[in-house]
Formats: C-alpha cells, sequence, structure tokens
C-alpha cells in the first residue's frame, strides 16, 4: 500500500510538471504571430491589400487575390496561400505559393508592426473562372505552432 501512494504521487507529480512545461512552452501572448483584415478581392495583388472584401467574385476577373496584416511575425516565419475549388463531395486544390516574409517586408523583426501580404491567382487569359464554391486557406508556419484562417467564396 506504501508503494501505491508514493508512486501515486509520482505519477501526480510528473503530470503536473508535465503541464506546467507545456504551459510554458505555449506562451503565445507574446511572440506569437496574429492574422487580422484577411480579404478576399477579385484585383491584382497588390502592397496595401485588397481595397474591398469580396465573398463572390465574378468570372470574369482578372485576378483572385488575398490579403492579411501579420503582427508579431518573425523574418523566417513562411506564409503559405492555398486556393482549391469544390470538385464534387471535395476541394481540389488549385494554386498555392509561399514565401518567407522577410521576402514580404525587409524590416519585420516580430515586434508589434504589422505587415501586408497580398497574394494572388490570375484568370488565364483564354478561360474565365469556372462558377462553383471555392476557398482560400493561409497559414503561417512559425516557431510553436501553425496559424490558419480559410475563407470561402463563390464563382457565379
Amino acid at each position: 500500500m506504501i508503494r501505491l501512494i508514493k508512486n501515486s504521487k509520482l505519477s501526480v507529480f510528473l503530470l503536473v510538471l508535465g503541464l506546467g512545461l507545456f504551459m510554458a512552452s505555449c506562451k503565445c501572448e507574446e511572440d506569437c504571430a496574429e492574422f487580422s483584415n484577411f480579404k478576399l478581392c477579385d484585383s491584382t495583388p497588390v502592397s496595401d491589400g485588397c481595397s474591398n472584401d469580396l465573398s463572390t467574385i465574378s468570372p470574369e476577373a482578372t485576378h483572385i487575390t488575398v490579403s492579411v496584416e501579420i503582427k508579431h511575425g518573425e523574418p523566417d516565419d513562411r506564409l503559405s496561400v492555398t486556393y482549391f475549388i469544390e470538385d464534387g463531395n471535395s476541394f481540389t486544390q488549385f494554386f498555392n505559393q509561399t514565401v518567407s516574409l522577410k521576402d514580404i517586408d525587409e524590416q519585420v523583426d516580430g515586434t508589434e508592426r504589422k505587415i501586408r501580404a497580398s497574394i494572388g491567382v490570375p484568370k488565364r487569359a483564354d478561360r474565365i473562372w469556372p462558377a462553383g464554391n471555392y476557398k482560400a486557406e493561409i497559414e503561417l508556419s512559425q516557431e510553436t505552432m501553425p496559424l490558419n484562417e480559410t475563407r470561402n467564396f463563390t464563382v457565379q
């Protein structure tokens, strides 16, 4: 019985220690990046980002563009933008681009500074965007854990 109590106390101690270490490693209040102003538009990507935020895109749109502001980004964090079109009961990827934050803004340093990213996919000159349901996913790969967001939209 005494051995069982010692093992239980040791187990509880190890559990509390493990939880403490886990909580310490998840200190995102100060140094993890944040997204804001995630927008979707039908214009050419520009450094200021999308001026409007659409949920429906015209089949004749020259681009499908997402823009986002990132705060607390580190130079080596990588932003990925992936576009999908609904195909039956699933989504099929049709475009992906990944870029380091330092390639978007040379002055990014992990502080409160906001940087803007704008990434778009151009329409092929000989085609229109097929009508249907789409989604755009953004992911920021960073030191502690990735940051993700998704926007659904339609083309009609």
